[in-house]
């Protein structure tokens, strides 16, 4: 992932919204290949799995501000289909995991 900080790491955080409501992962300060190990439950409706919209998961960085308000910086966006995030059968025990690739561009996704 991209470094969004002068010392050439970032503090990222994952911010998933469905539904109209944003989700964030917790913070990991000073990483450019997080991990973050961390559900989060999201709220979608569709009659079948066809109908199911592209999960859209944008990642920022946190800038720690002791004065002013904090503030957040876009760095990248991967968009999921249900498809892409559940390849598995119903007899898989444990998930493997999967490299998505990240999107951006200067000023915005």
């Amino acid at each position: 992932m991209p470094a969004a900080d002068d010392n050439g790491s970032s503090d990222p955080f994952i911010r998933i919204t469905d539904t109209g409501k944003a989700q964030d992962t917790r913070v990991i300060f000073d990483n450019v290949n997080p991990i973050f190990y961390q559900a989060l439950d999201l709220g979608y409706e569709a009659a079948n799995e066809d109908e199911m919209p592209p999960i859209i998961v944008d990642l920022y960085d946190m800038d720690i501000n002791t004065v002013t308000k904090n503030s957040v910086e876009f760095l990248s966006r991967t968009v999921l289909s249900l498809e892409d995030i559940l390849p598995y059968s119903e007899n898989d025990q444990i998930f493997q995991p999967k490299w998505y690739p990240l999107r951006y561009k200067k000023g915005g996704p």
